[in-house]
């Protein structure tokens, strides 16, 4: 497949329990297609995820907001991510626009305890990928709606979508509230991406929960990324 629109398939986990009460964590398990897991928290408009960068580094999601907040507590830094520092001054030139599809392929397997339903995501007449969503799943409401429009309008004004595959996956992302929580994910040739493990209502979260620490320095995205190369260069 093309380019992949990142964190897209995580934010629409994220947004599904916008619904639910304030008060109610809810808790999704995920593993990849190399065996890493993380877990993500989410509760009313803020999420937290674990386990998908450094030991020990954590993510918290500012969904109102739109911001995301790398927490690094070995370091005590706080490095602020937006989808607006995805954008160029560079002019774009309008995509083509290529025949997508999403099949239906009826009933799929019962994944995290929920019923789900099988598609294929075809773009110009090209297998792309499949995805098994589960409508049980998909806590449904104004609040997603909102929330999925508006990200995708953020990820779309970056992305040219010039790939028949990404111009599909992006008709998905955007039938989502209508067709149901994406539970796991395989690539054109049928190898796993991601899937959801677990779900779990009114869970626990984890020491720190969901607020910033105290006392950590700020630091902007371009420094963080420039002490990255940095790093990587004297590790040669």
């Amino acid at each position: 497949m093309g380019k992949r629109k990142p964190l897209n398939w995580l934010l629409a986990v994220t947004l599904s329990a916008l619904a639910l009460p304030a008060w109610s964590a809810t808790l999704f398990e995920f593993r990849d297609s190399d065996g890493e897991k993380s877990k993500l928290w989410v509760e009313g408009k803020q999420a937290r995820l674990d386990g998908s960068g450094e030991p020990g580094t954590y993510a918290v999601f500012d969904l109102s907001g739109g911001r995301i907040y790398g927490v690094n507590p070995a370091r005590k830094e706080i490095v602020l991510f937006t989808p607006e520092m995805l954008k160029s001054d560079t002019p774009k030139s309008a995509a083509p626009k290529f025949k997508v599809k999403l099949d239906d392929r009826g009933a799929g397997p019962n994944i995290a305890g929920y019923a789900t339903r099988h598609y294929v995501v075809i773009g110009d007449d090209e297998e792309c990928g499949q995805y098994f969503l589960s409508k049980d799943a998909l806590k449904d409401g104004g609040d997603l709606v909102q929330a999925q429009n508006m990200l995708n309008k953020a990820w779309d004004s970056e992305f040219d979508d010039e790939d028949p595959c990404d111009q599909a996956e992006s008709e998905l992302q955007r039938r989502i509230p209508s067709l149901g929580l994406p539970l796991r994910e395989l690539d054109a040739d049928g190898e796993l991406v991601t899937e959801v493990t677990r779900i779990q209502k009114n869970a626990p979260l984890p020491q720190g929960g969901l607020d910033l620490p105290k006392g950590y320095k700020q630091v902007s995205l371009e420094d963080y990324v420039k002490r990255s190369i940095e790093q990587q260069q004297q590790k040669k």
